[in-house]
């Protein structure tokens, strides 16, 4: 939110400004979000393959050493 109110606000104080600059700034705050979200879900994914892969090689089969 703060992506967007905070811009929007300073953006309405400039000569010149139109509503249609808000809506500029809302697409690219929201598909900034996206590109930040997806980049957390890779890694987060490249994390979690890594550690399966790590176990899987110290334990092949899924054997659990007890």
């Amino acid at each position: 939110m703060a992506l967007f109110a905070l811009p929007a606000i300073l953006l309405s104080f400039h000569p010149g400004f139109q509503i249609r600059h808000v809506w500029y700034l809302s697409v690219g705050s929201i598909v900034f979000q996206a590109c930040l979200n997806l980049f957390l879900l890779w890694r987060e994914l490249q994390r979690k393959l890594s550690t399966v892969l790590a176990n899987d090689i110290i334990a092949p089969g899924g054997a659990v050493a007890s």
